[in-house]
């Protein structure tokens, strides 16, 4: 364990909480060292004997969320045992001042009656709706339609998720807000009260995901895609012997990785011929997954699960060796001896693959054409330094050191500077890569391409005061080359 004092040592919080986004706030800032007190009803809170339980009867999710605070229990009905919660919170010293709640409603308790006794109070309330009606995290995804594009493909019902995502984001945005009122506390002397309520954090992070503009500009829902990858290419595997593989592949170069893991080039190639695609195009891999998948499927169905790790860590050597790599391979190895699924990313199996990419720390430079660029400095002025010059060798120069001589004349050193800056040019016209050319084209397609107005655009299911905060309208303006 460390000997160096965490950041928050010092902070005295109190905590009247229960089930998972309150008391998570608790356990972050305890566990960045804050001192947490916890204070229970006598009987205990609503979640003490919440499963999953121990033989015995303990709840082992009660234990995992309250780990590591204090604990006091009071009659929360005997005015005497309100007073003592007060004094918990007030009296605490310079760090203290601090209460985190989920159990709002109680005037005693309230930000206005212990800012009355001192002034720099922190109070932070977690709320389930914004009008302060009960919501949970399963009721809150509900609301926002997940449940919809939940679960396999074939399944016409709705499939709530297992993770409470919204509860622990909450928790987790409580515990950044109340260390961003500590340090203005410490700067200004003054408190603050935060009310948090769990459904704007669902509608927050589901905005800034696209979740909510996508049916704006669309017009209608996004479908369900089972465990598909959703815009990317992404699936998971059966072996030979039932386990599963979750693999990913986000670039190029790790569908690469992959076609040549499963020996499926040519038959890709086919594909890709056969429907005018492009799997460079992380689109066009999204779009023919359906017939990507069984290309694939079947050499994960021919090997067993210890054959795929196999081949899954000779992609890692392939691509350069990293210490990284060996845990996680090591962690999945467990994972399946203990019977659970195996995930793994391609994008962490292959991050290394590609010729121009600089080693991991501890790792030996590759060998290449172009390998004396990449290590020749340190730091972000010599990568720089080697991106233009690739730049300069990929136009017309040769590997080595012409592209440092073309850098010098391009300076206005030789007689050559201003001509051999237009020549360049020219030559760079020419030579422009056919991705830069597609992506040029998709511009000009969403600029000419016309706007769907918001106004016209229904969104069944989302709160009437979201459609009242006017939030569609600015939406469009900072998008303004979608297509309809």
């Amino acid at each position: 364990m460390s000997s160096h004092p965490r950041p928050l040592e010092g902070l005295r919080v109190v905590e009247v909480s229960s089930f998972v986004a309150s008391p998570l706030c608790g356990l972050t800032l305890s566990q960045l060292g804050a001192e947490v007190i916890r204070v229970d009803p006598i009987v205990g809170a609503a979640d003490i004997n919440r499963w999953p339980v121990t033989d015995d009867g303990n709840s082992i999710y009660w234990t995992g969320l309250n780990r590591g605070k204090k604990s006091v229990t009071v009659d929360f009905r005997d005015p005497q045992g309100q007073t003592m919660i007060q004094d918990l919170v007030i009296d605490s010293g310079p760090g203290g001042g601090i209460l985190v709640t989920n159990a709002g409603g109680r005037s005693w308790m309230s930000h206005q009656t212990l800012s009355a006794r001192r002034s720099d109070v922190i109070t932070l309330e977690l709320l389930g709706r914004t009008d302060g009606t009960p919501g949970v995290d399963y009721t809150v995804n509900a609301a926002l339609g997940f449940p919809s594009i939940t679960g396999p493909t074939d399944y016409a019902g709705v499939v709530n998720h297992v993770l409470p995502a919204w509860d622990v984001a909450c928790g987790l945005y409580a515990a950044l807000a109340i260390t961003a009122a500590v340090r203005r506390r410490d700067q200004n002397g003054v408190g603050a009260q935060i009310t948090l309520p769990l459904e704007d954090t669902a509608l927050a992070i589901a905005g800034t995901l696209g979740y909510l503009t996508e049916p704006q500009l669309s017009g209608g829902t996004r479908p369900a895609t089972g465990n598909d990858v959703y815009g990317t290419y992404g699936t998971d595997f059966v072996t030979a012997d039932d386990s599963r593989f979750m693999l990913v592949a986000l670039t190029p170069r790790h569908f690469r990785g992959l076609v040549e893991m499963t020996g499926t080039g040519e038959a890709v190639a086919a594909v890709e011929r056969a429907l005018r695609a492009d799997f460079a195009r992380e689109d066009d891999r999204y779009i023919h997954r359906g017939v990507l998948t069984p290309l694939f499927a079947a050499w994960f169905a021919r090997h067993t699960s210890a054959e795929v790790e196999a081949a899954l860590a000779q992609a890692a050597r392939d691509g350069g060796d990293s210490p990284a790599l060996d845990v996680d391979l090591d962690a999945l190895s467990q994972g399946r001896a203990q019977g659970r699924q195996q995930l793994r990313s391609f994008d962490d199996l292959l991050d290394a693959r590609s010729p121009g990419r600089e080693p991991l720390s501890g790792s030996e430079p590759r060998r290449g054409p172009t390998a004396h660029l990449r290590w020749s400095g340190r730091g972000a002025g010599a990568r720089r330094g080697h991106r233009a010059a690739q730049a300069a060798g990929r136009c017309g120069g040769r590997e080595g050191g012409q592209p440092h001589r073309r850098r010098r004349e391009r300076q206005g050193g030789g007689e050559k500077g201003p001509e051999f800056r237009r020549a360049e040019v020219d030559r760079r016209a020419e030579r422009r890569h056919p991705r830069l050319e597609r992506a040029q084209r998709d511009r000009d397609l969403r600029a000419a391409a016309p706007r769907r107005r918001a106004d016209h655009v229904d969104l069944p299911g989302l709160p009437e005061r979201f459609h009242a905060a006017g939030l569609r309208r600015p939406v469009l303006r900072r998008y303004p080359g979608w297509r309809s």
